[in-house]
């Protein structure tokens, strides 16, 4: 018997059990499948690409995974590993959490966090777990604890 693991749209963990030659059949439908609408996914790329370029090459930067975001996911994924969560894709719980944990490194620590975390889940095509309201908060919190931080004062 063969498991396959998968994400439904809404991001939850699924599984499947195929015995081994259902399973070869259905990988290679997928493949047929693949080279059967190539032709036509890449005719609509190339019609689609001249008149966006512009926003192509804005989502392709907002969604690189530069090496400062991926040390960054690292350590996200570190917490999720301690406190027994999922990292990839992440629910908002777990982002609150290592943000929460990470509040005393300042409001810019965080927020670059938090775009780190974002920034993989876009690149993986899962949905954005900084934009829930929990995160937000977090986040929200985490700035105006800064700005109602009392001021040191020079002598």
């Amino acid at each position: 018997m063969v498991i396959v693991k998968f994400y439904n749209a809404l991001g939850d963990e699924c599984s499947a059990e195929y015995t081994e030659s259902e399973h070869a059949q259905l990988l290679e439908r997928q493949r047929a499948l693949a080279e059967q609408v190539r032709p036509d996914l890449d005719a609509i790329d190339h019609a689609l690409s001249p008149h966006l370029r512009k926003e192509l090459e804005k989502v392709n930067a907002e969604t690189r995974v530069t090496a400062r975001a991926k040390t960054d996911f690292k350590m996200f994924q570190a917490c999720c590993a301690k406190w027994g969560l999922p990292d990839l894709p992440a629910p908002p719980q777990a982002v609150a959490v290592f943000l929460s944990e990470r509040s005393e490194d300042g409001a810019a620590v965080v927020s670059r966090l938090a775009r780190s975390i974002s920034i993989v889940h876009t690149a993986c095509n899962f949905s954005d777990p900084t934009t829930d309201i929990l995160p937000r908060a977090i986040l929200r919190l985490v700035r105006s604890e800064k700005k109602s931080s009392p001021q040191k004062k020079d002598n």
